[in-house]
């Protein structure tokens, strides 16, 4: 049985269709890492402050093929610094970002060799999209797991 590859998404808002959790095929997992509540509370930047603050407690980063971080216009410079963070980390990134500031995103992608993918603001749905073709085939969900795969999920 060949090793699955495992994708981080990590965003601080909500992916439509994943809640935050771990999400598994026969081939691949996607770990939602988002701030599915609070929307209204805190703002953008303090959603994704908490995200990274507890990312290393959810998530062994060891255990990550591949990182794809949102990165919208609320809380740019955050996303962009965990993005960097992470490639520093010899970790392999992909950015998804809405046109707001557009041209900055992609020039932050081109200057890291990282890929870039443009989507609607919130990017709630092309992270759905995104999630869907990593998850194409014998999709099933976990709910309430601690450990999978030395991967922690609270």
């Amino acid at each position: 049985m060949k090793d699955k590859k495992t994708t981080l998404v990590l965003t601080y808002n909500n992916v439509e269709g994943y809640p935050a959790g771990v999400y598994e095929s026969d081939n691949n997992k996607v770990i939602v890492h988002s701030q599915d509540t609070g929307r209204y509370e805190k703002s953008p930047d303090s959603r994704l402050a908490e995200l990274l603050e507890n990312l290393h407690e959810k998530v062994n980063l060891e255990k990550i093929d591949k990182v794809i971080v949102y990165a919208g216009v609320n809380a740019l410079d955050g996303a962009l610094g965990a993005a960097t963070s992470l490639v520093h980390g010899n970790h392999d990134v992909q950015l998804v970002g809405c046109y707001c500031e557009v041209d900055q995103k992609r020039s932050f992608a081109y200057d890291r060799g990282i890929g870039f993918i443009q989507s609607e603001c919130g990017g709630r749905e092309t992270l759905q999209n995104v999630i869907d073709n990593l998850l194409k085939e014998d999709f099933r969900v976990f709910d309430s797991v601690d450990v999978i795969d030395g991967v922690k999920w609270a």
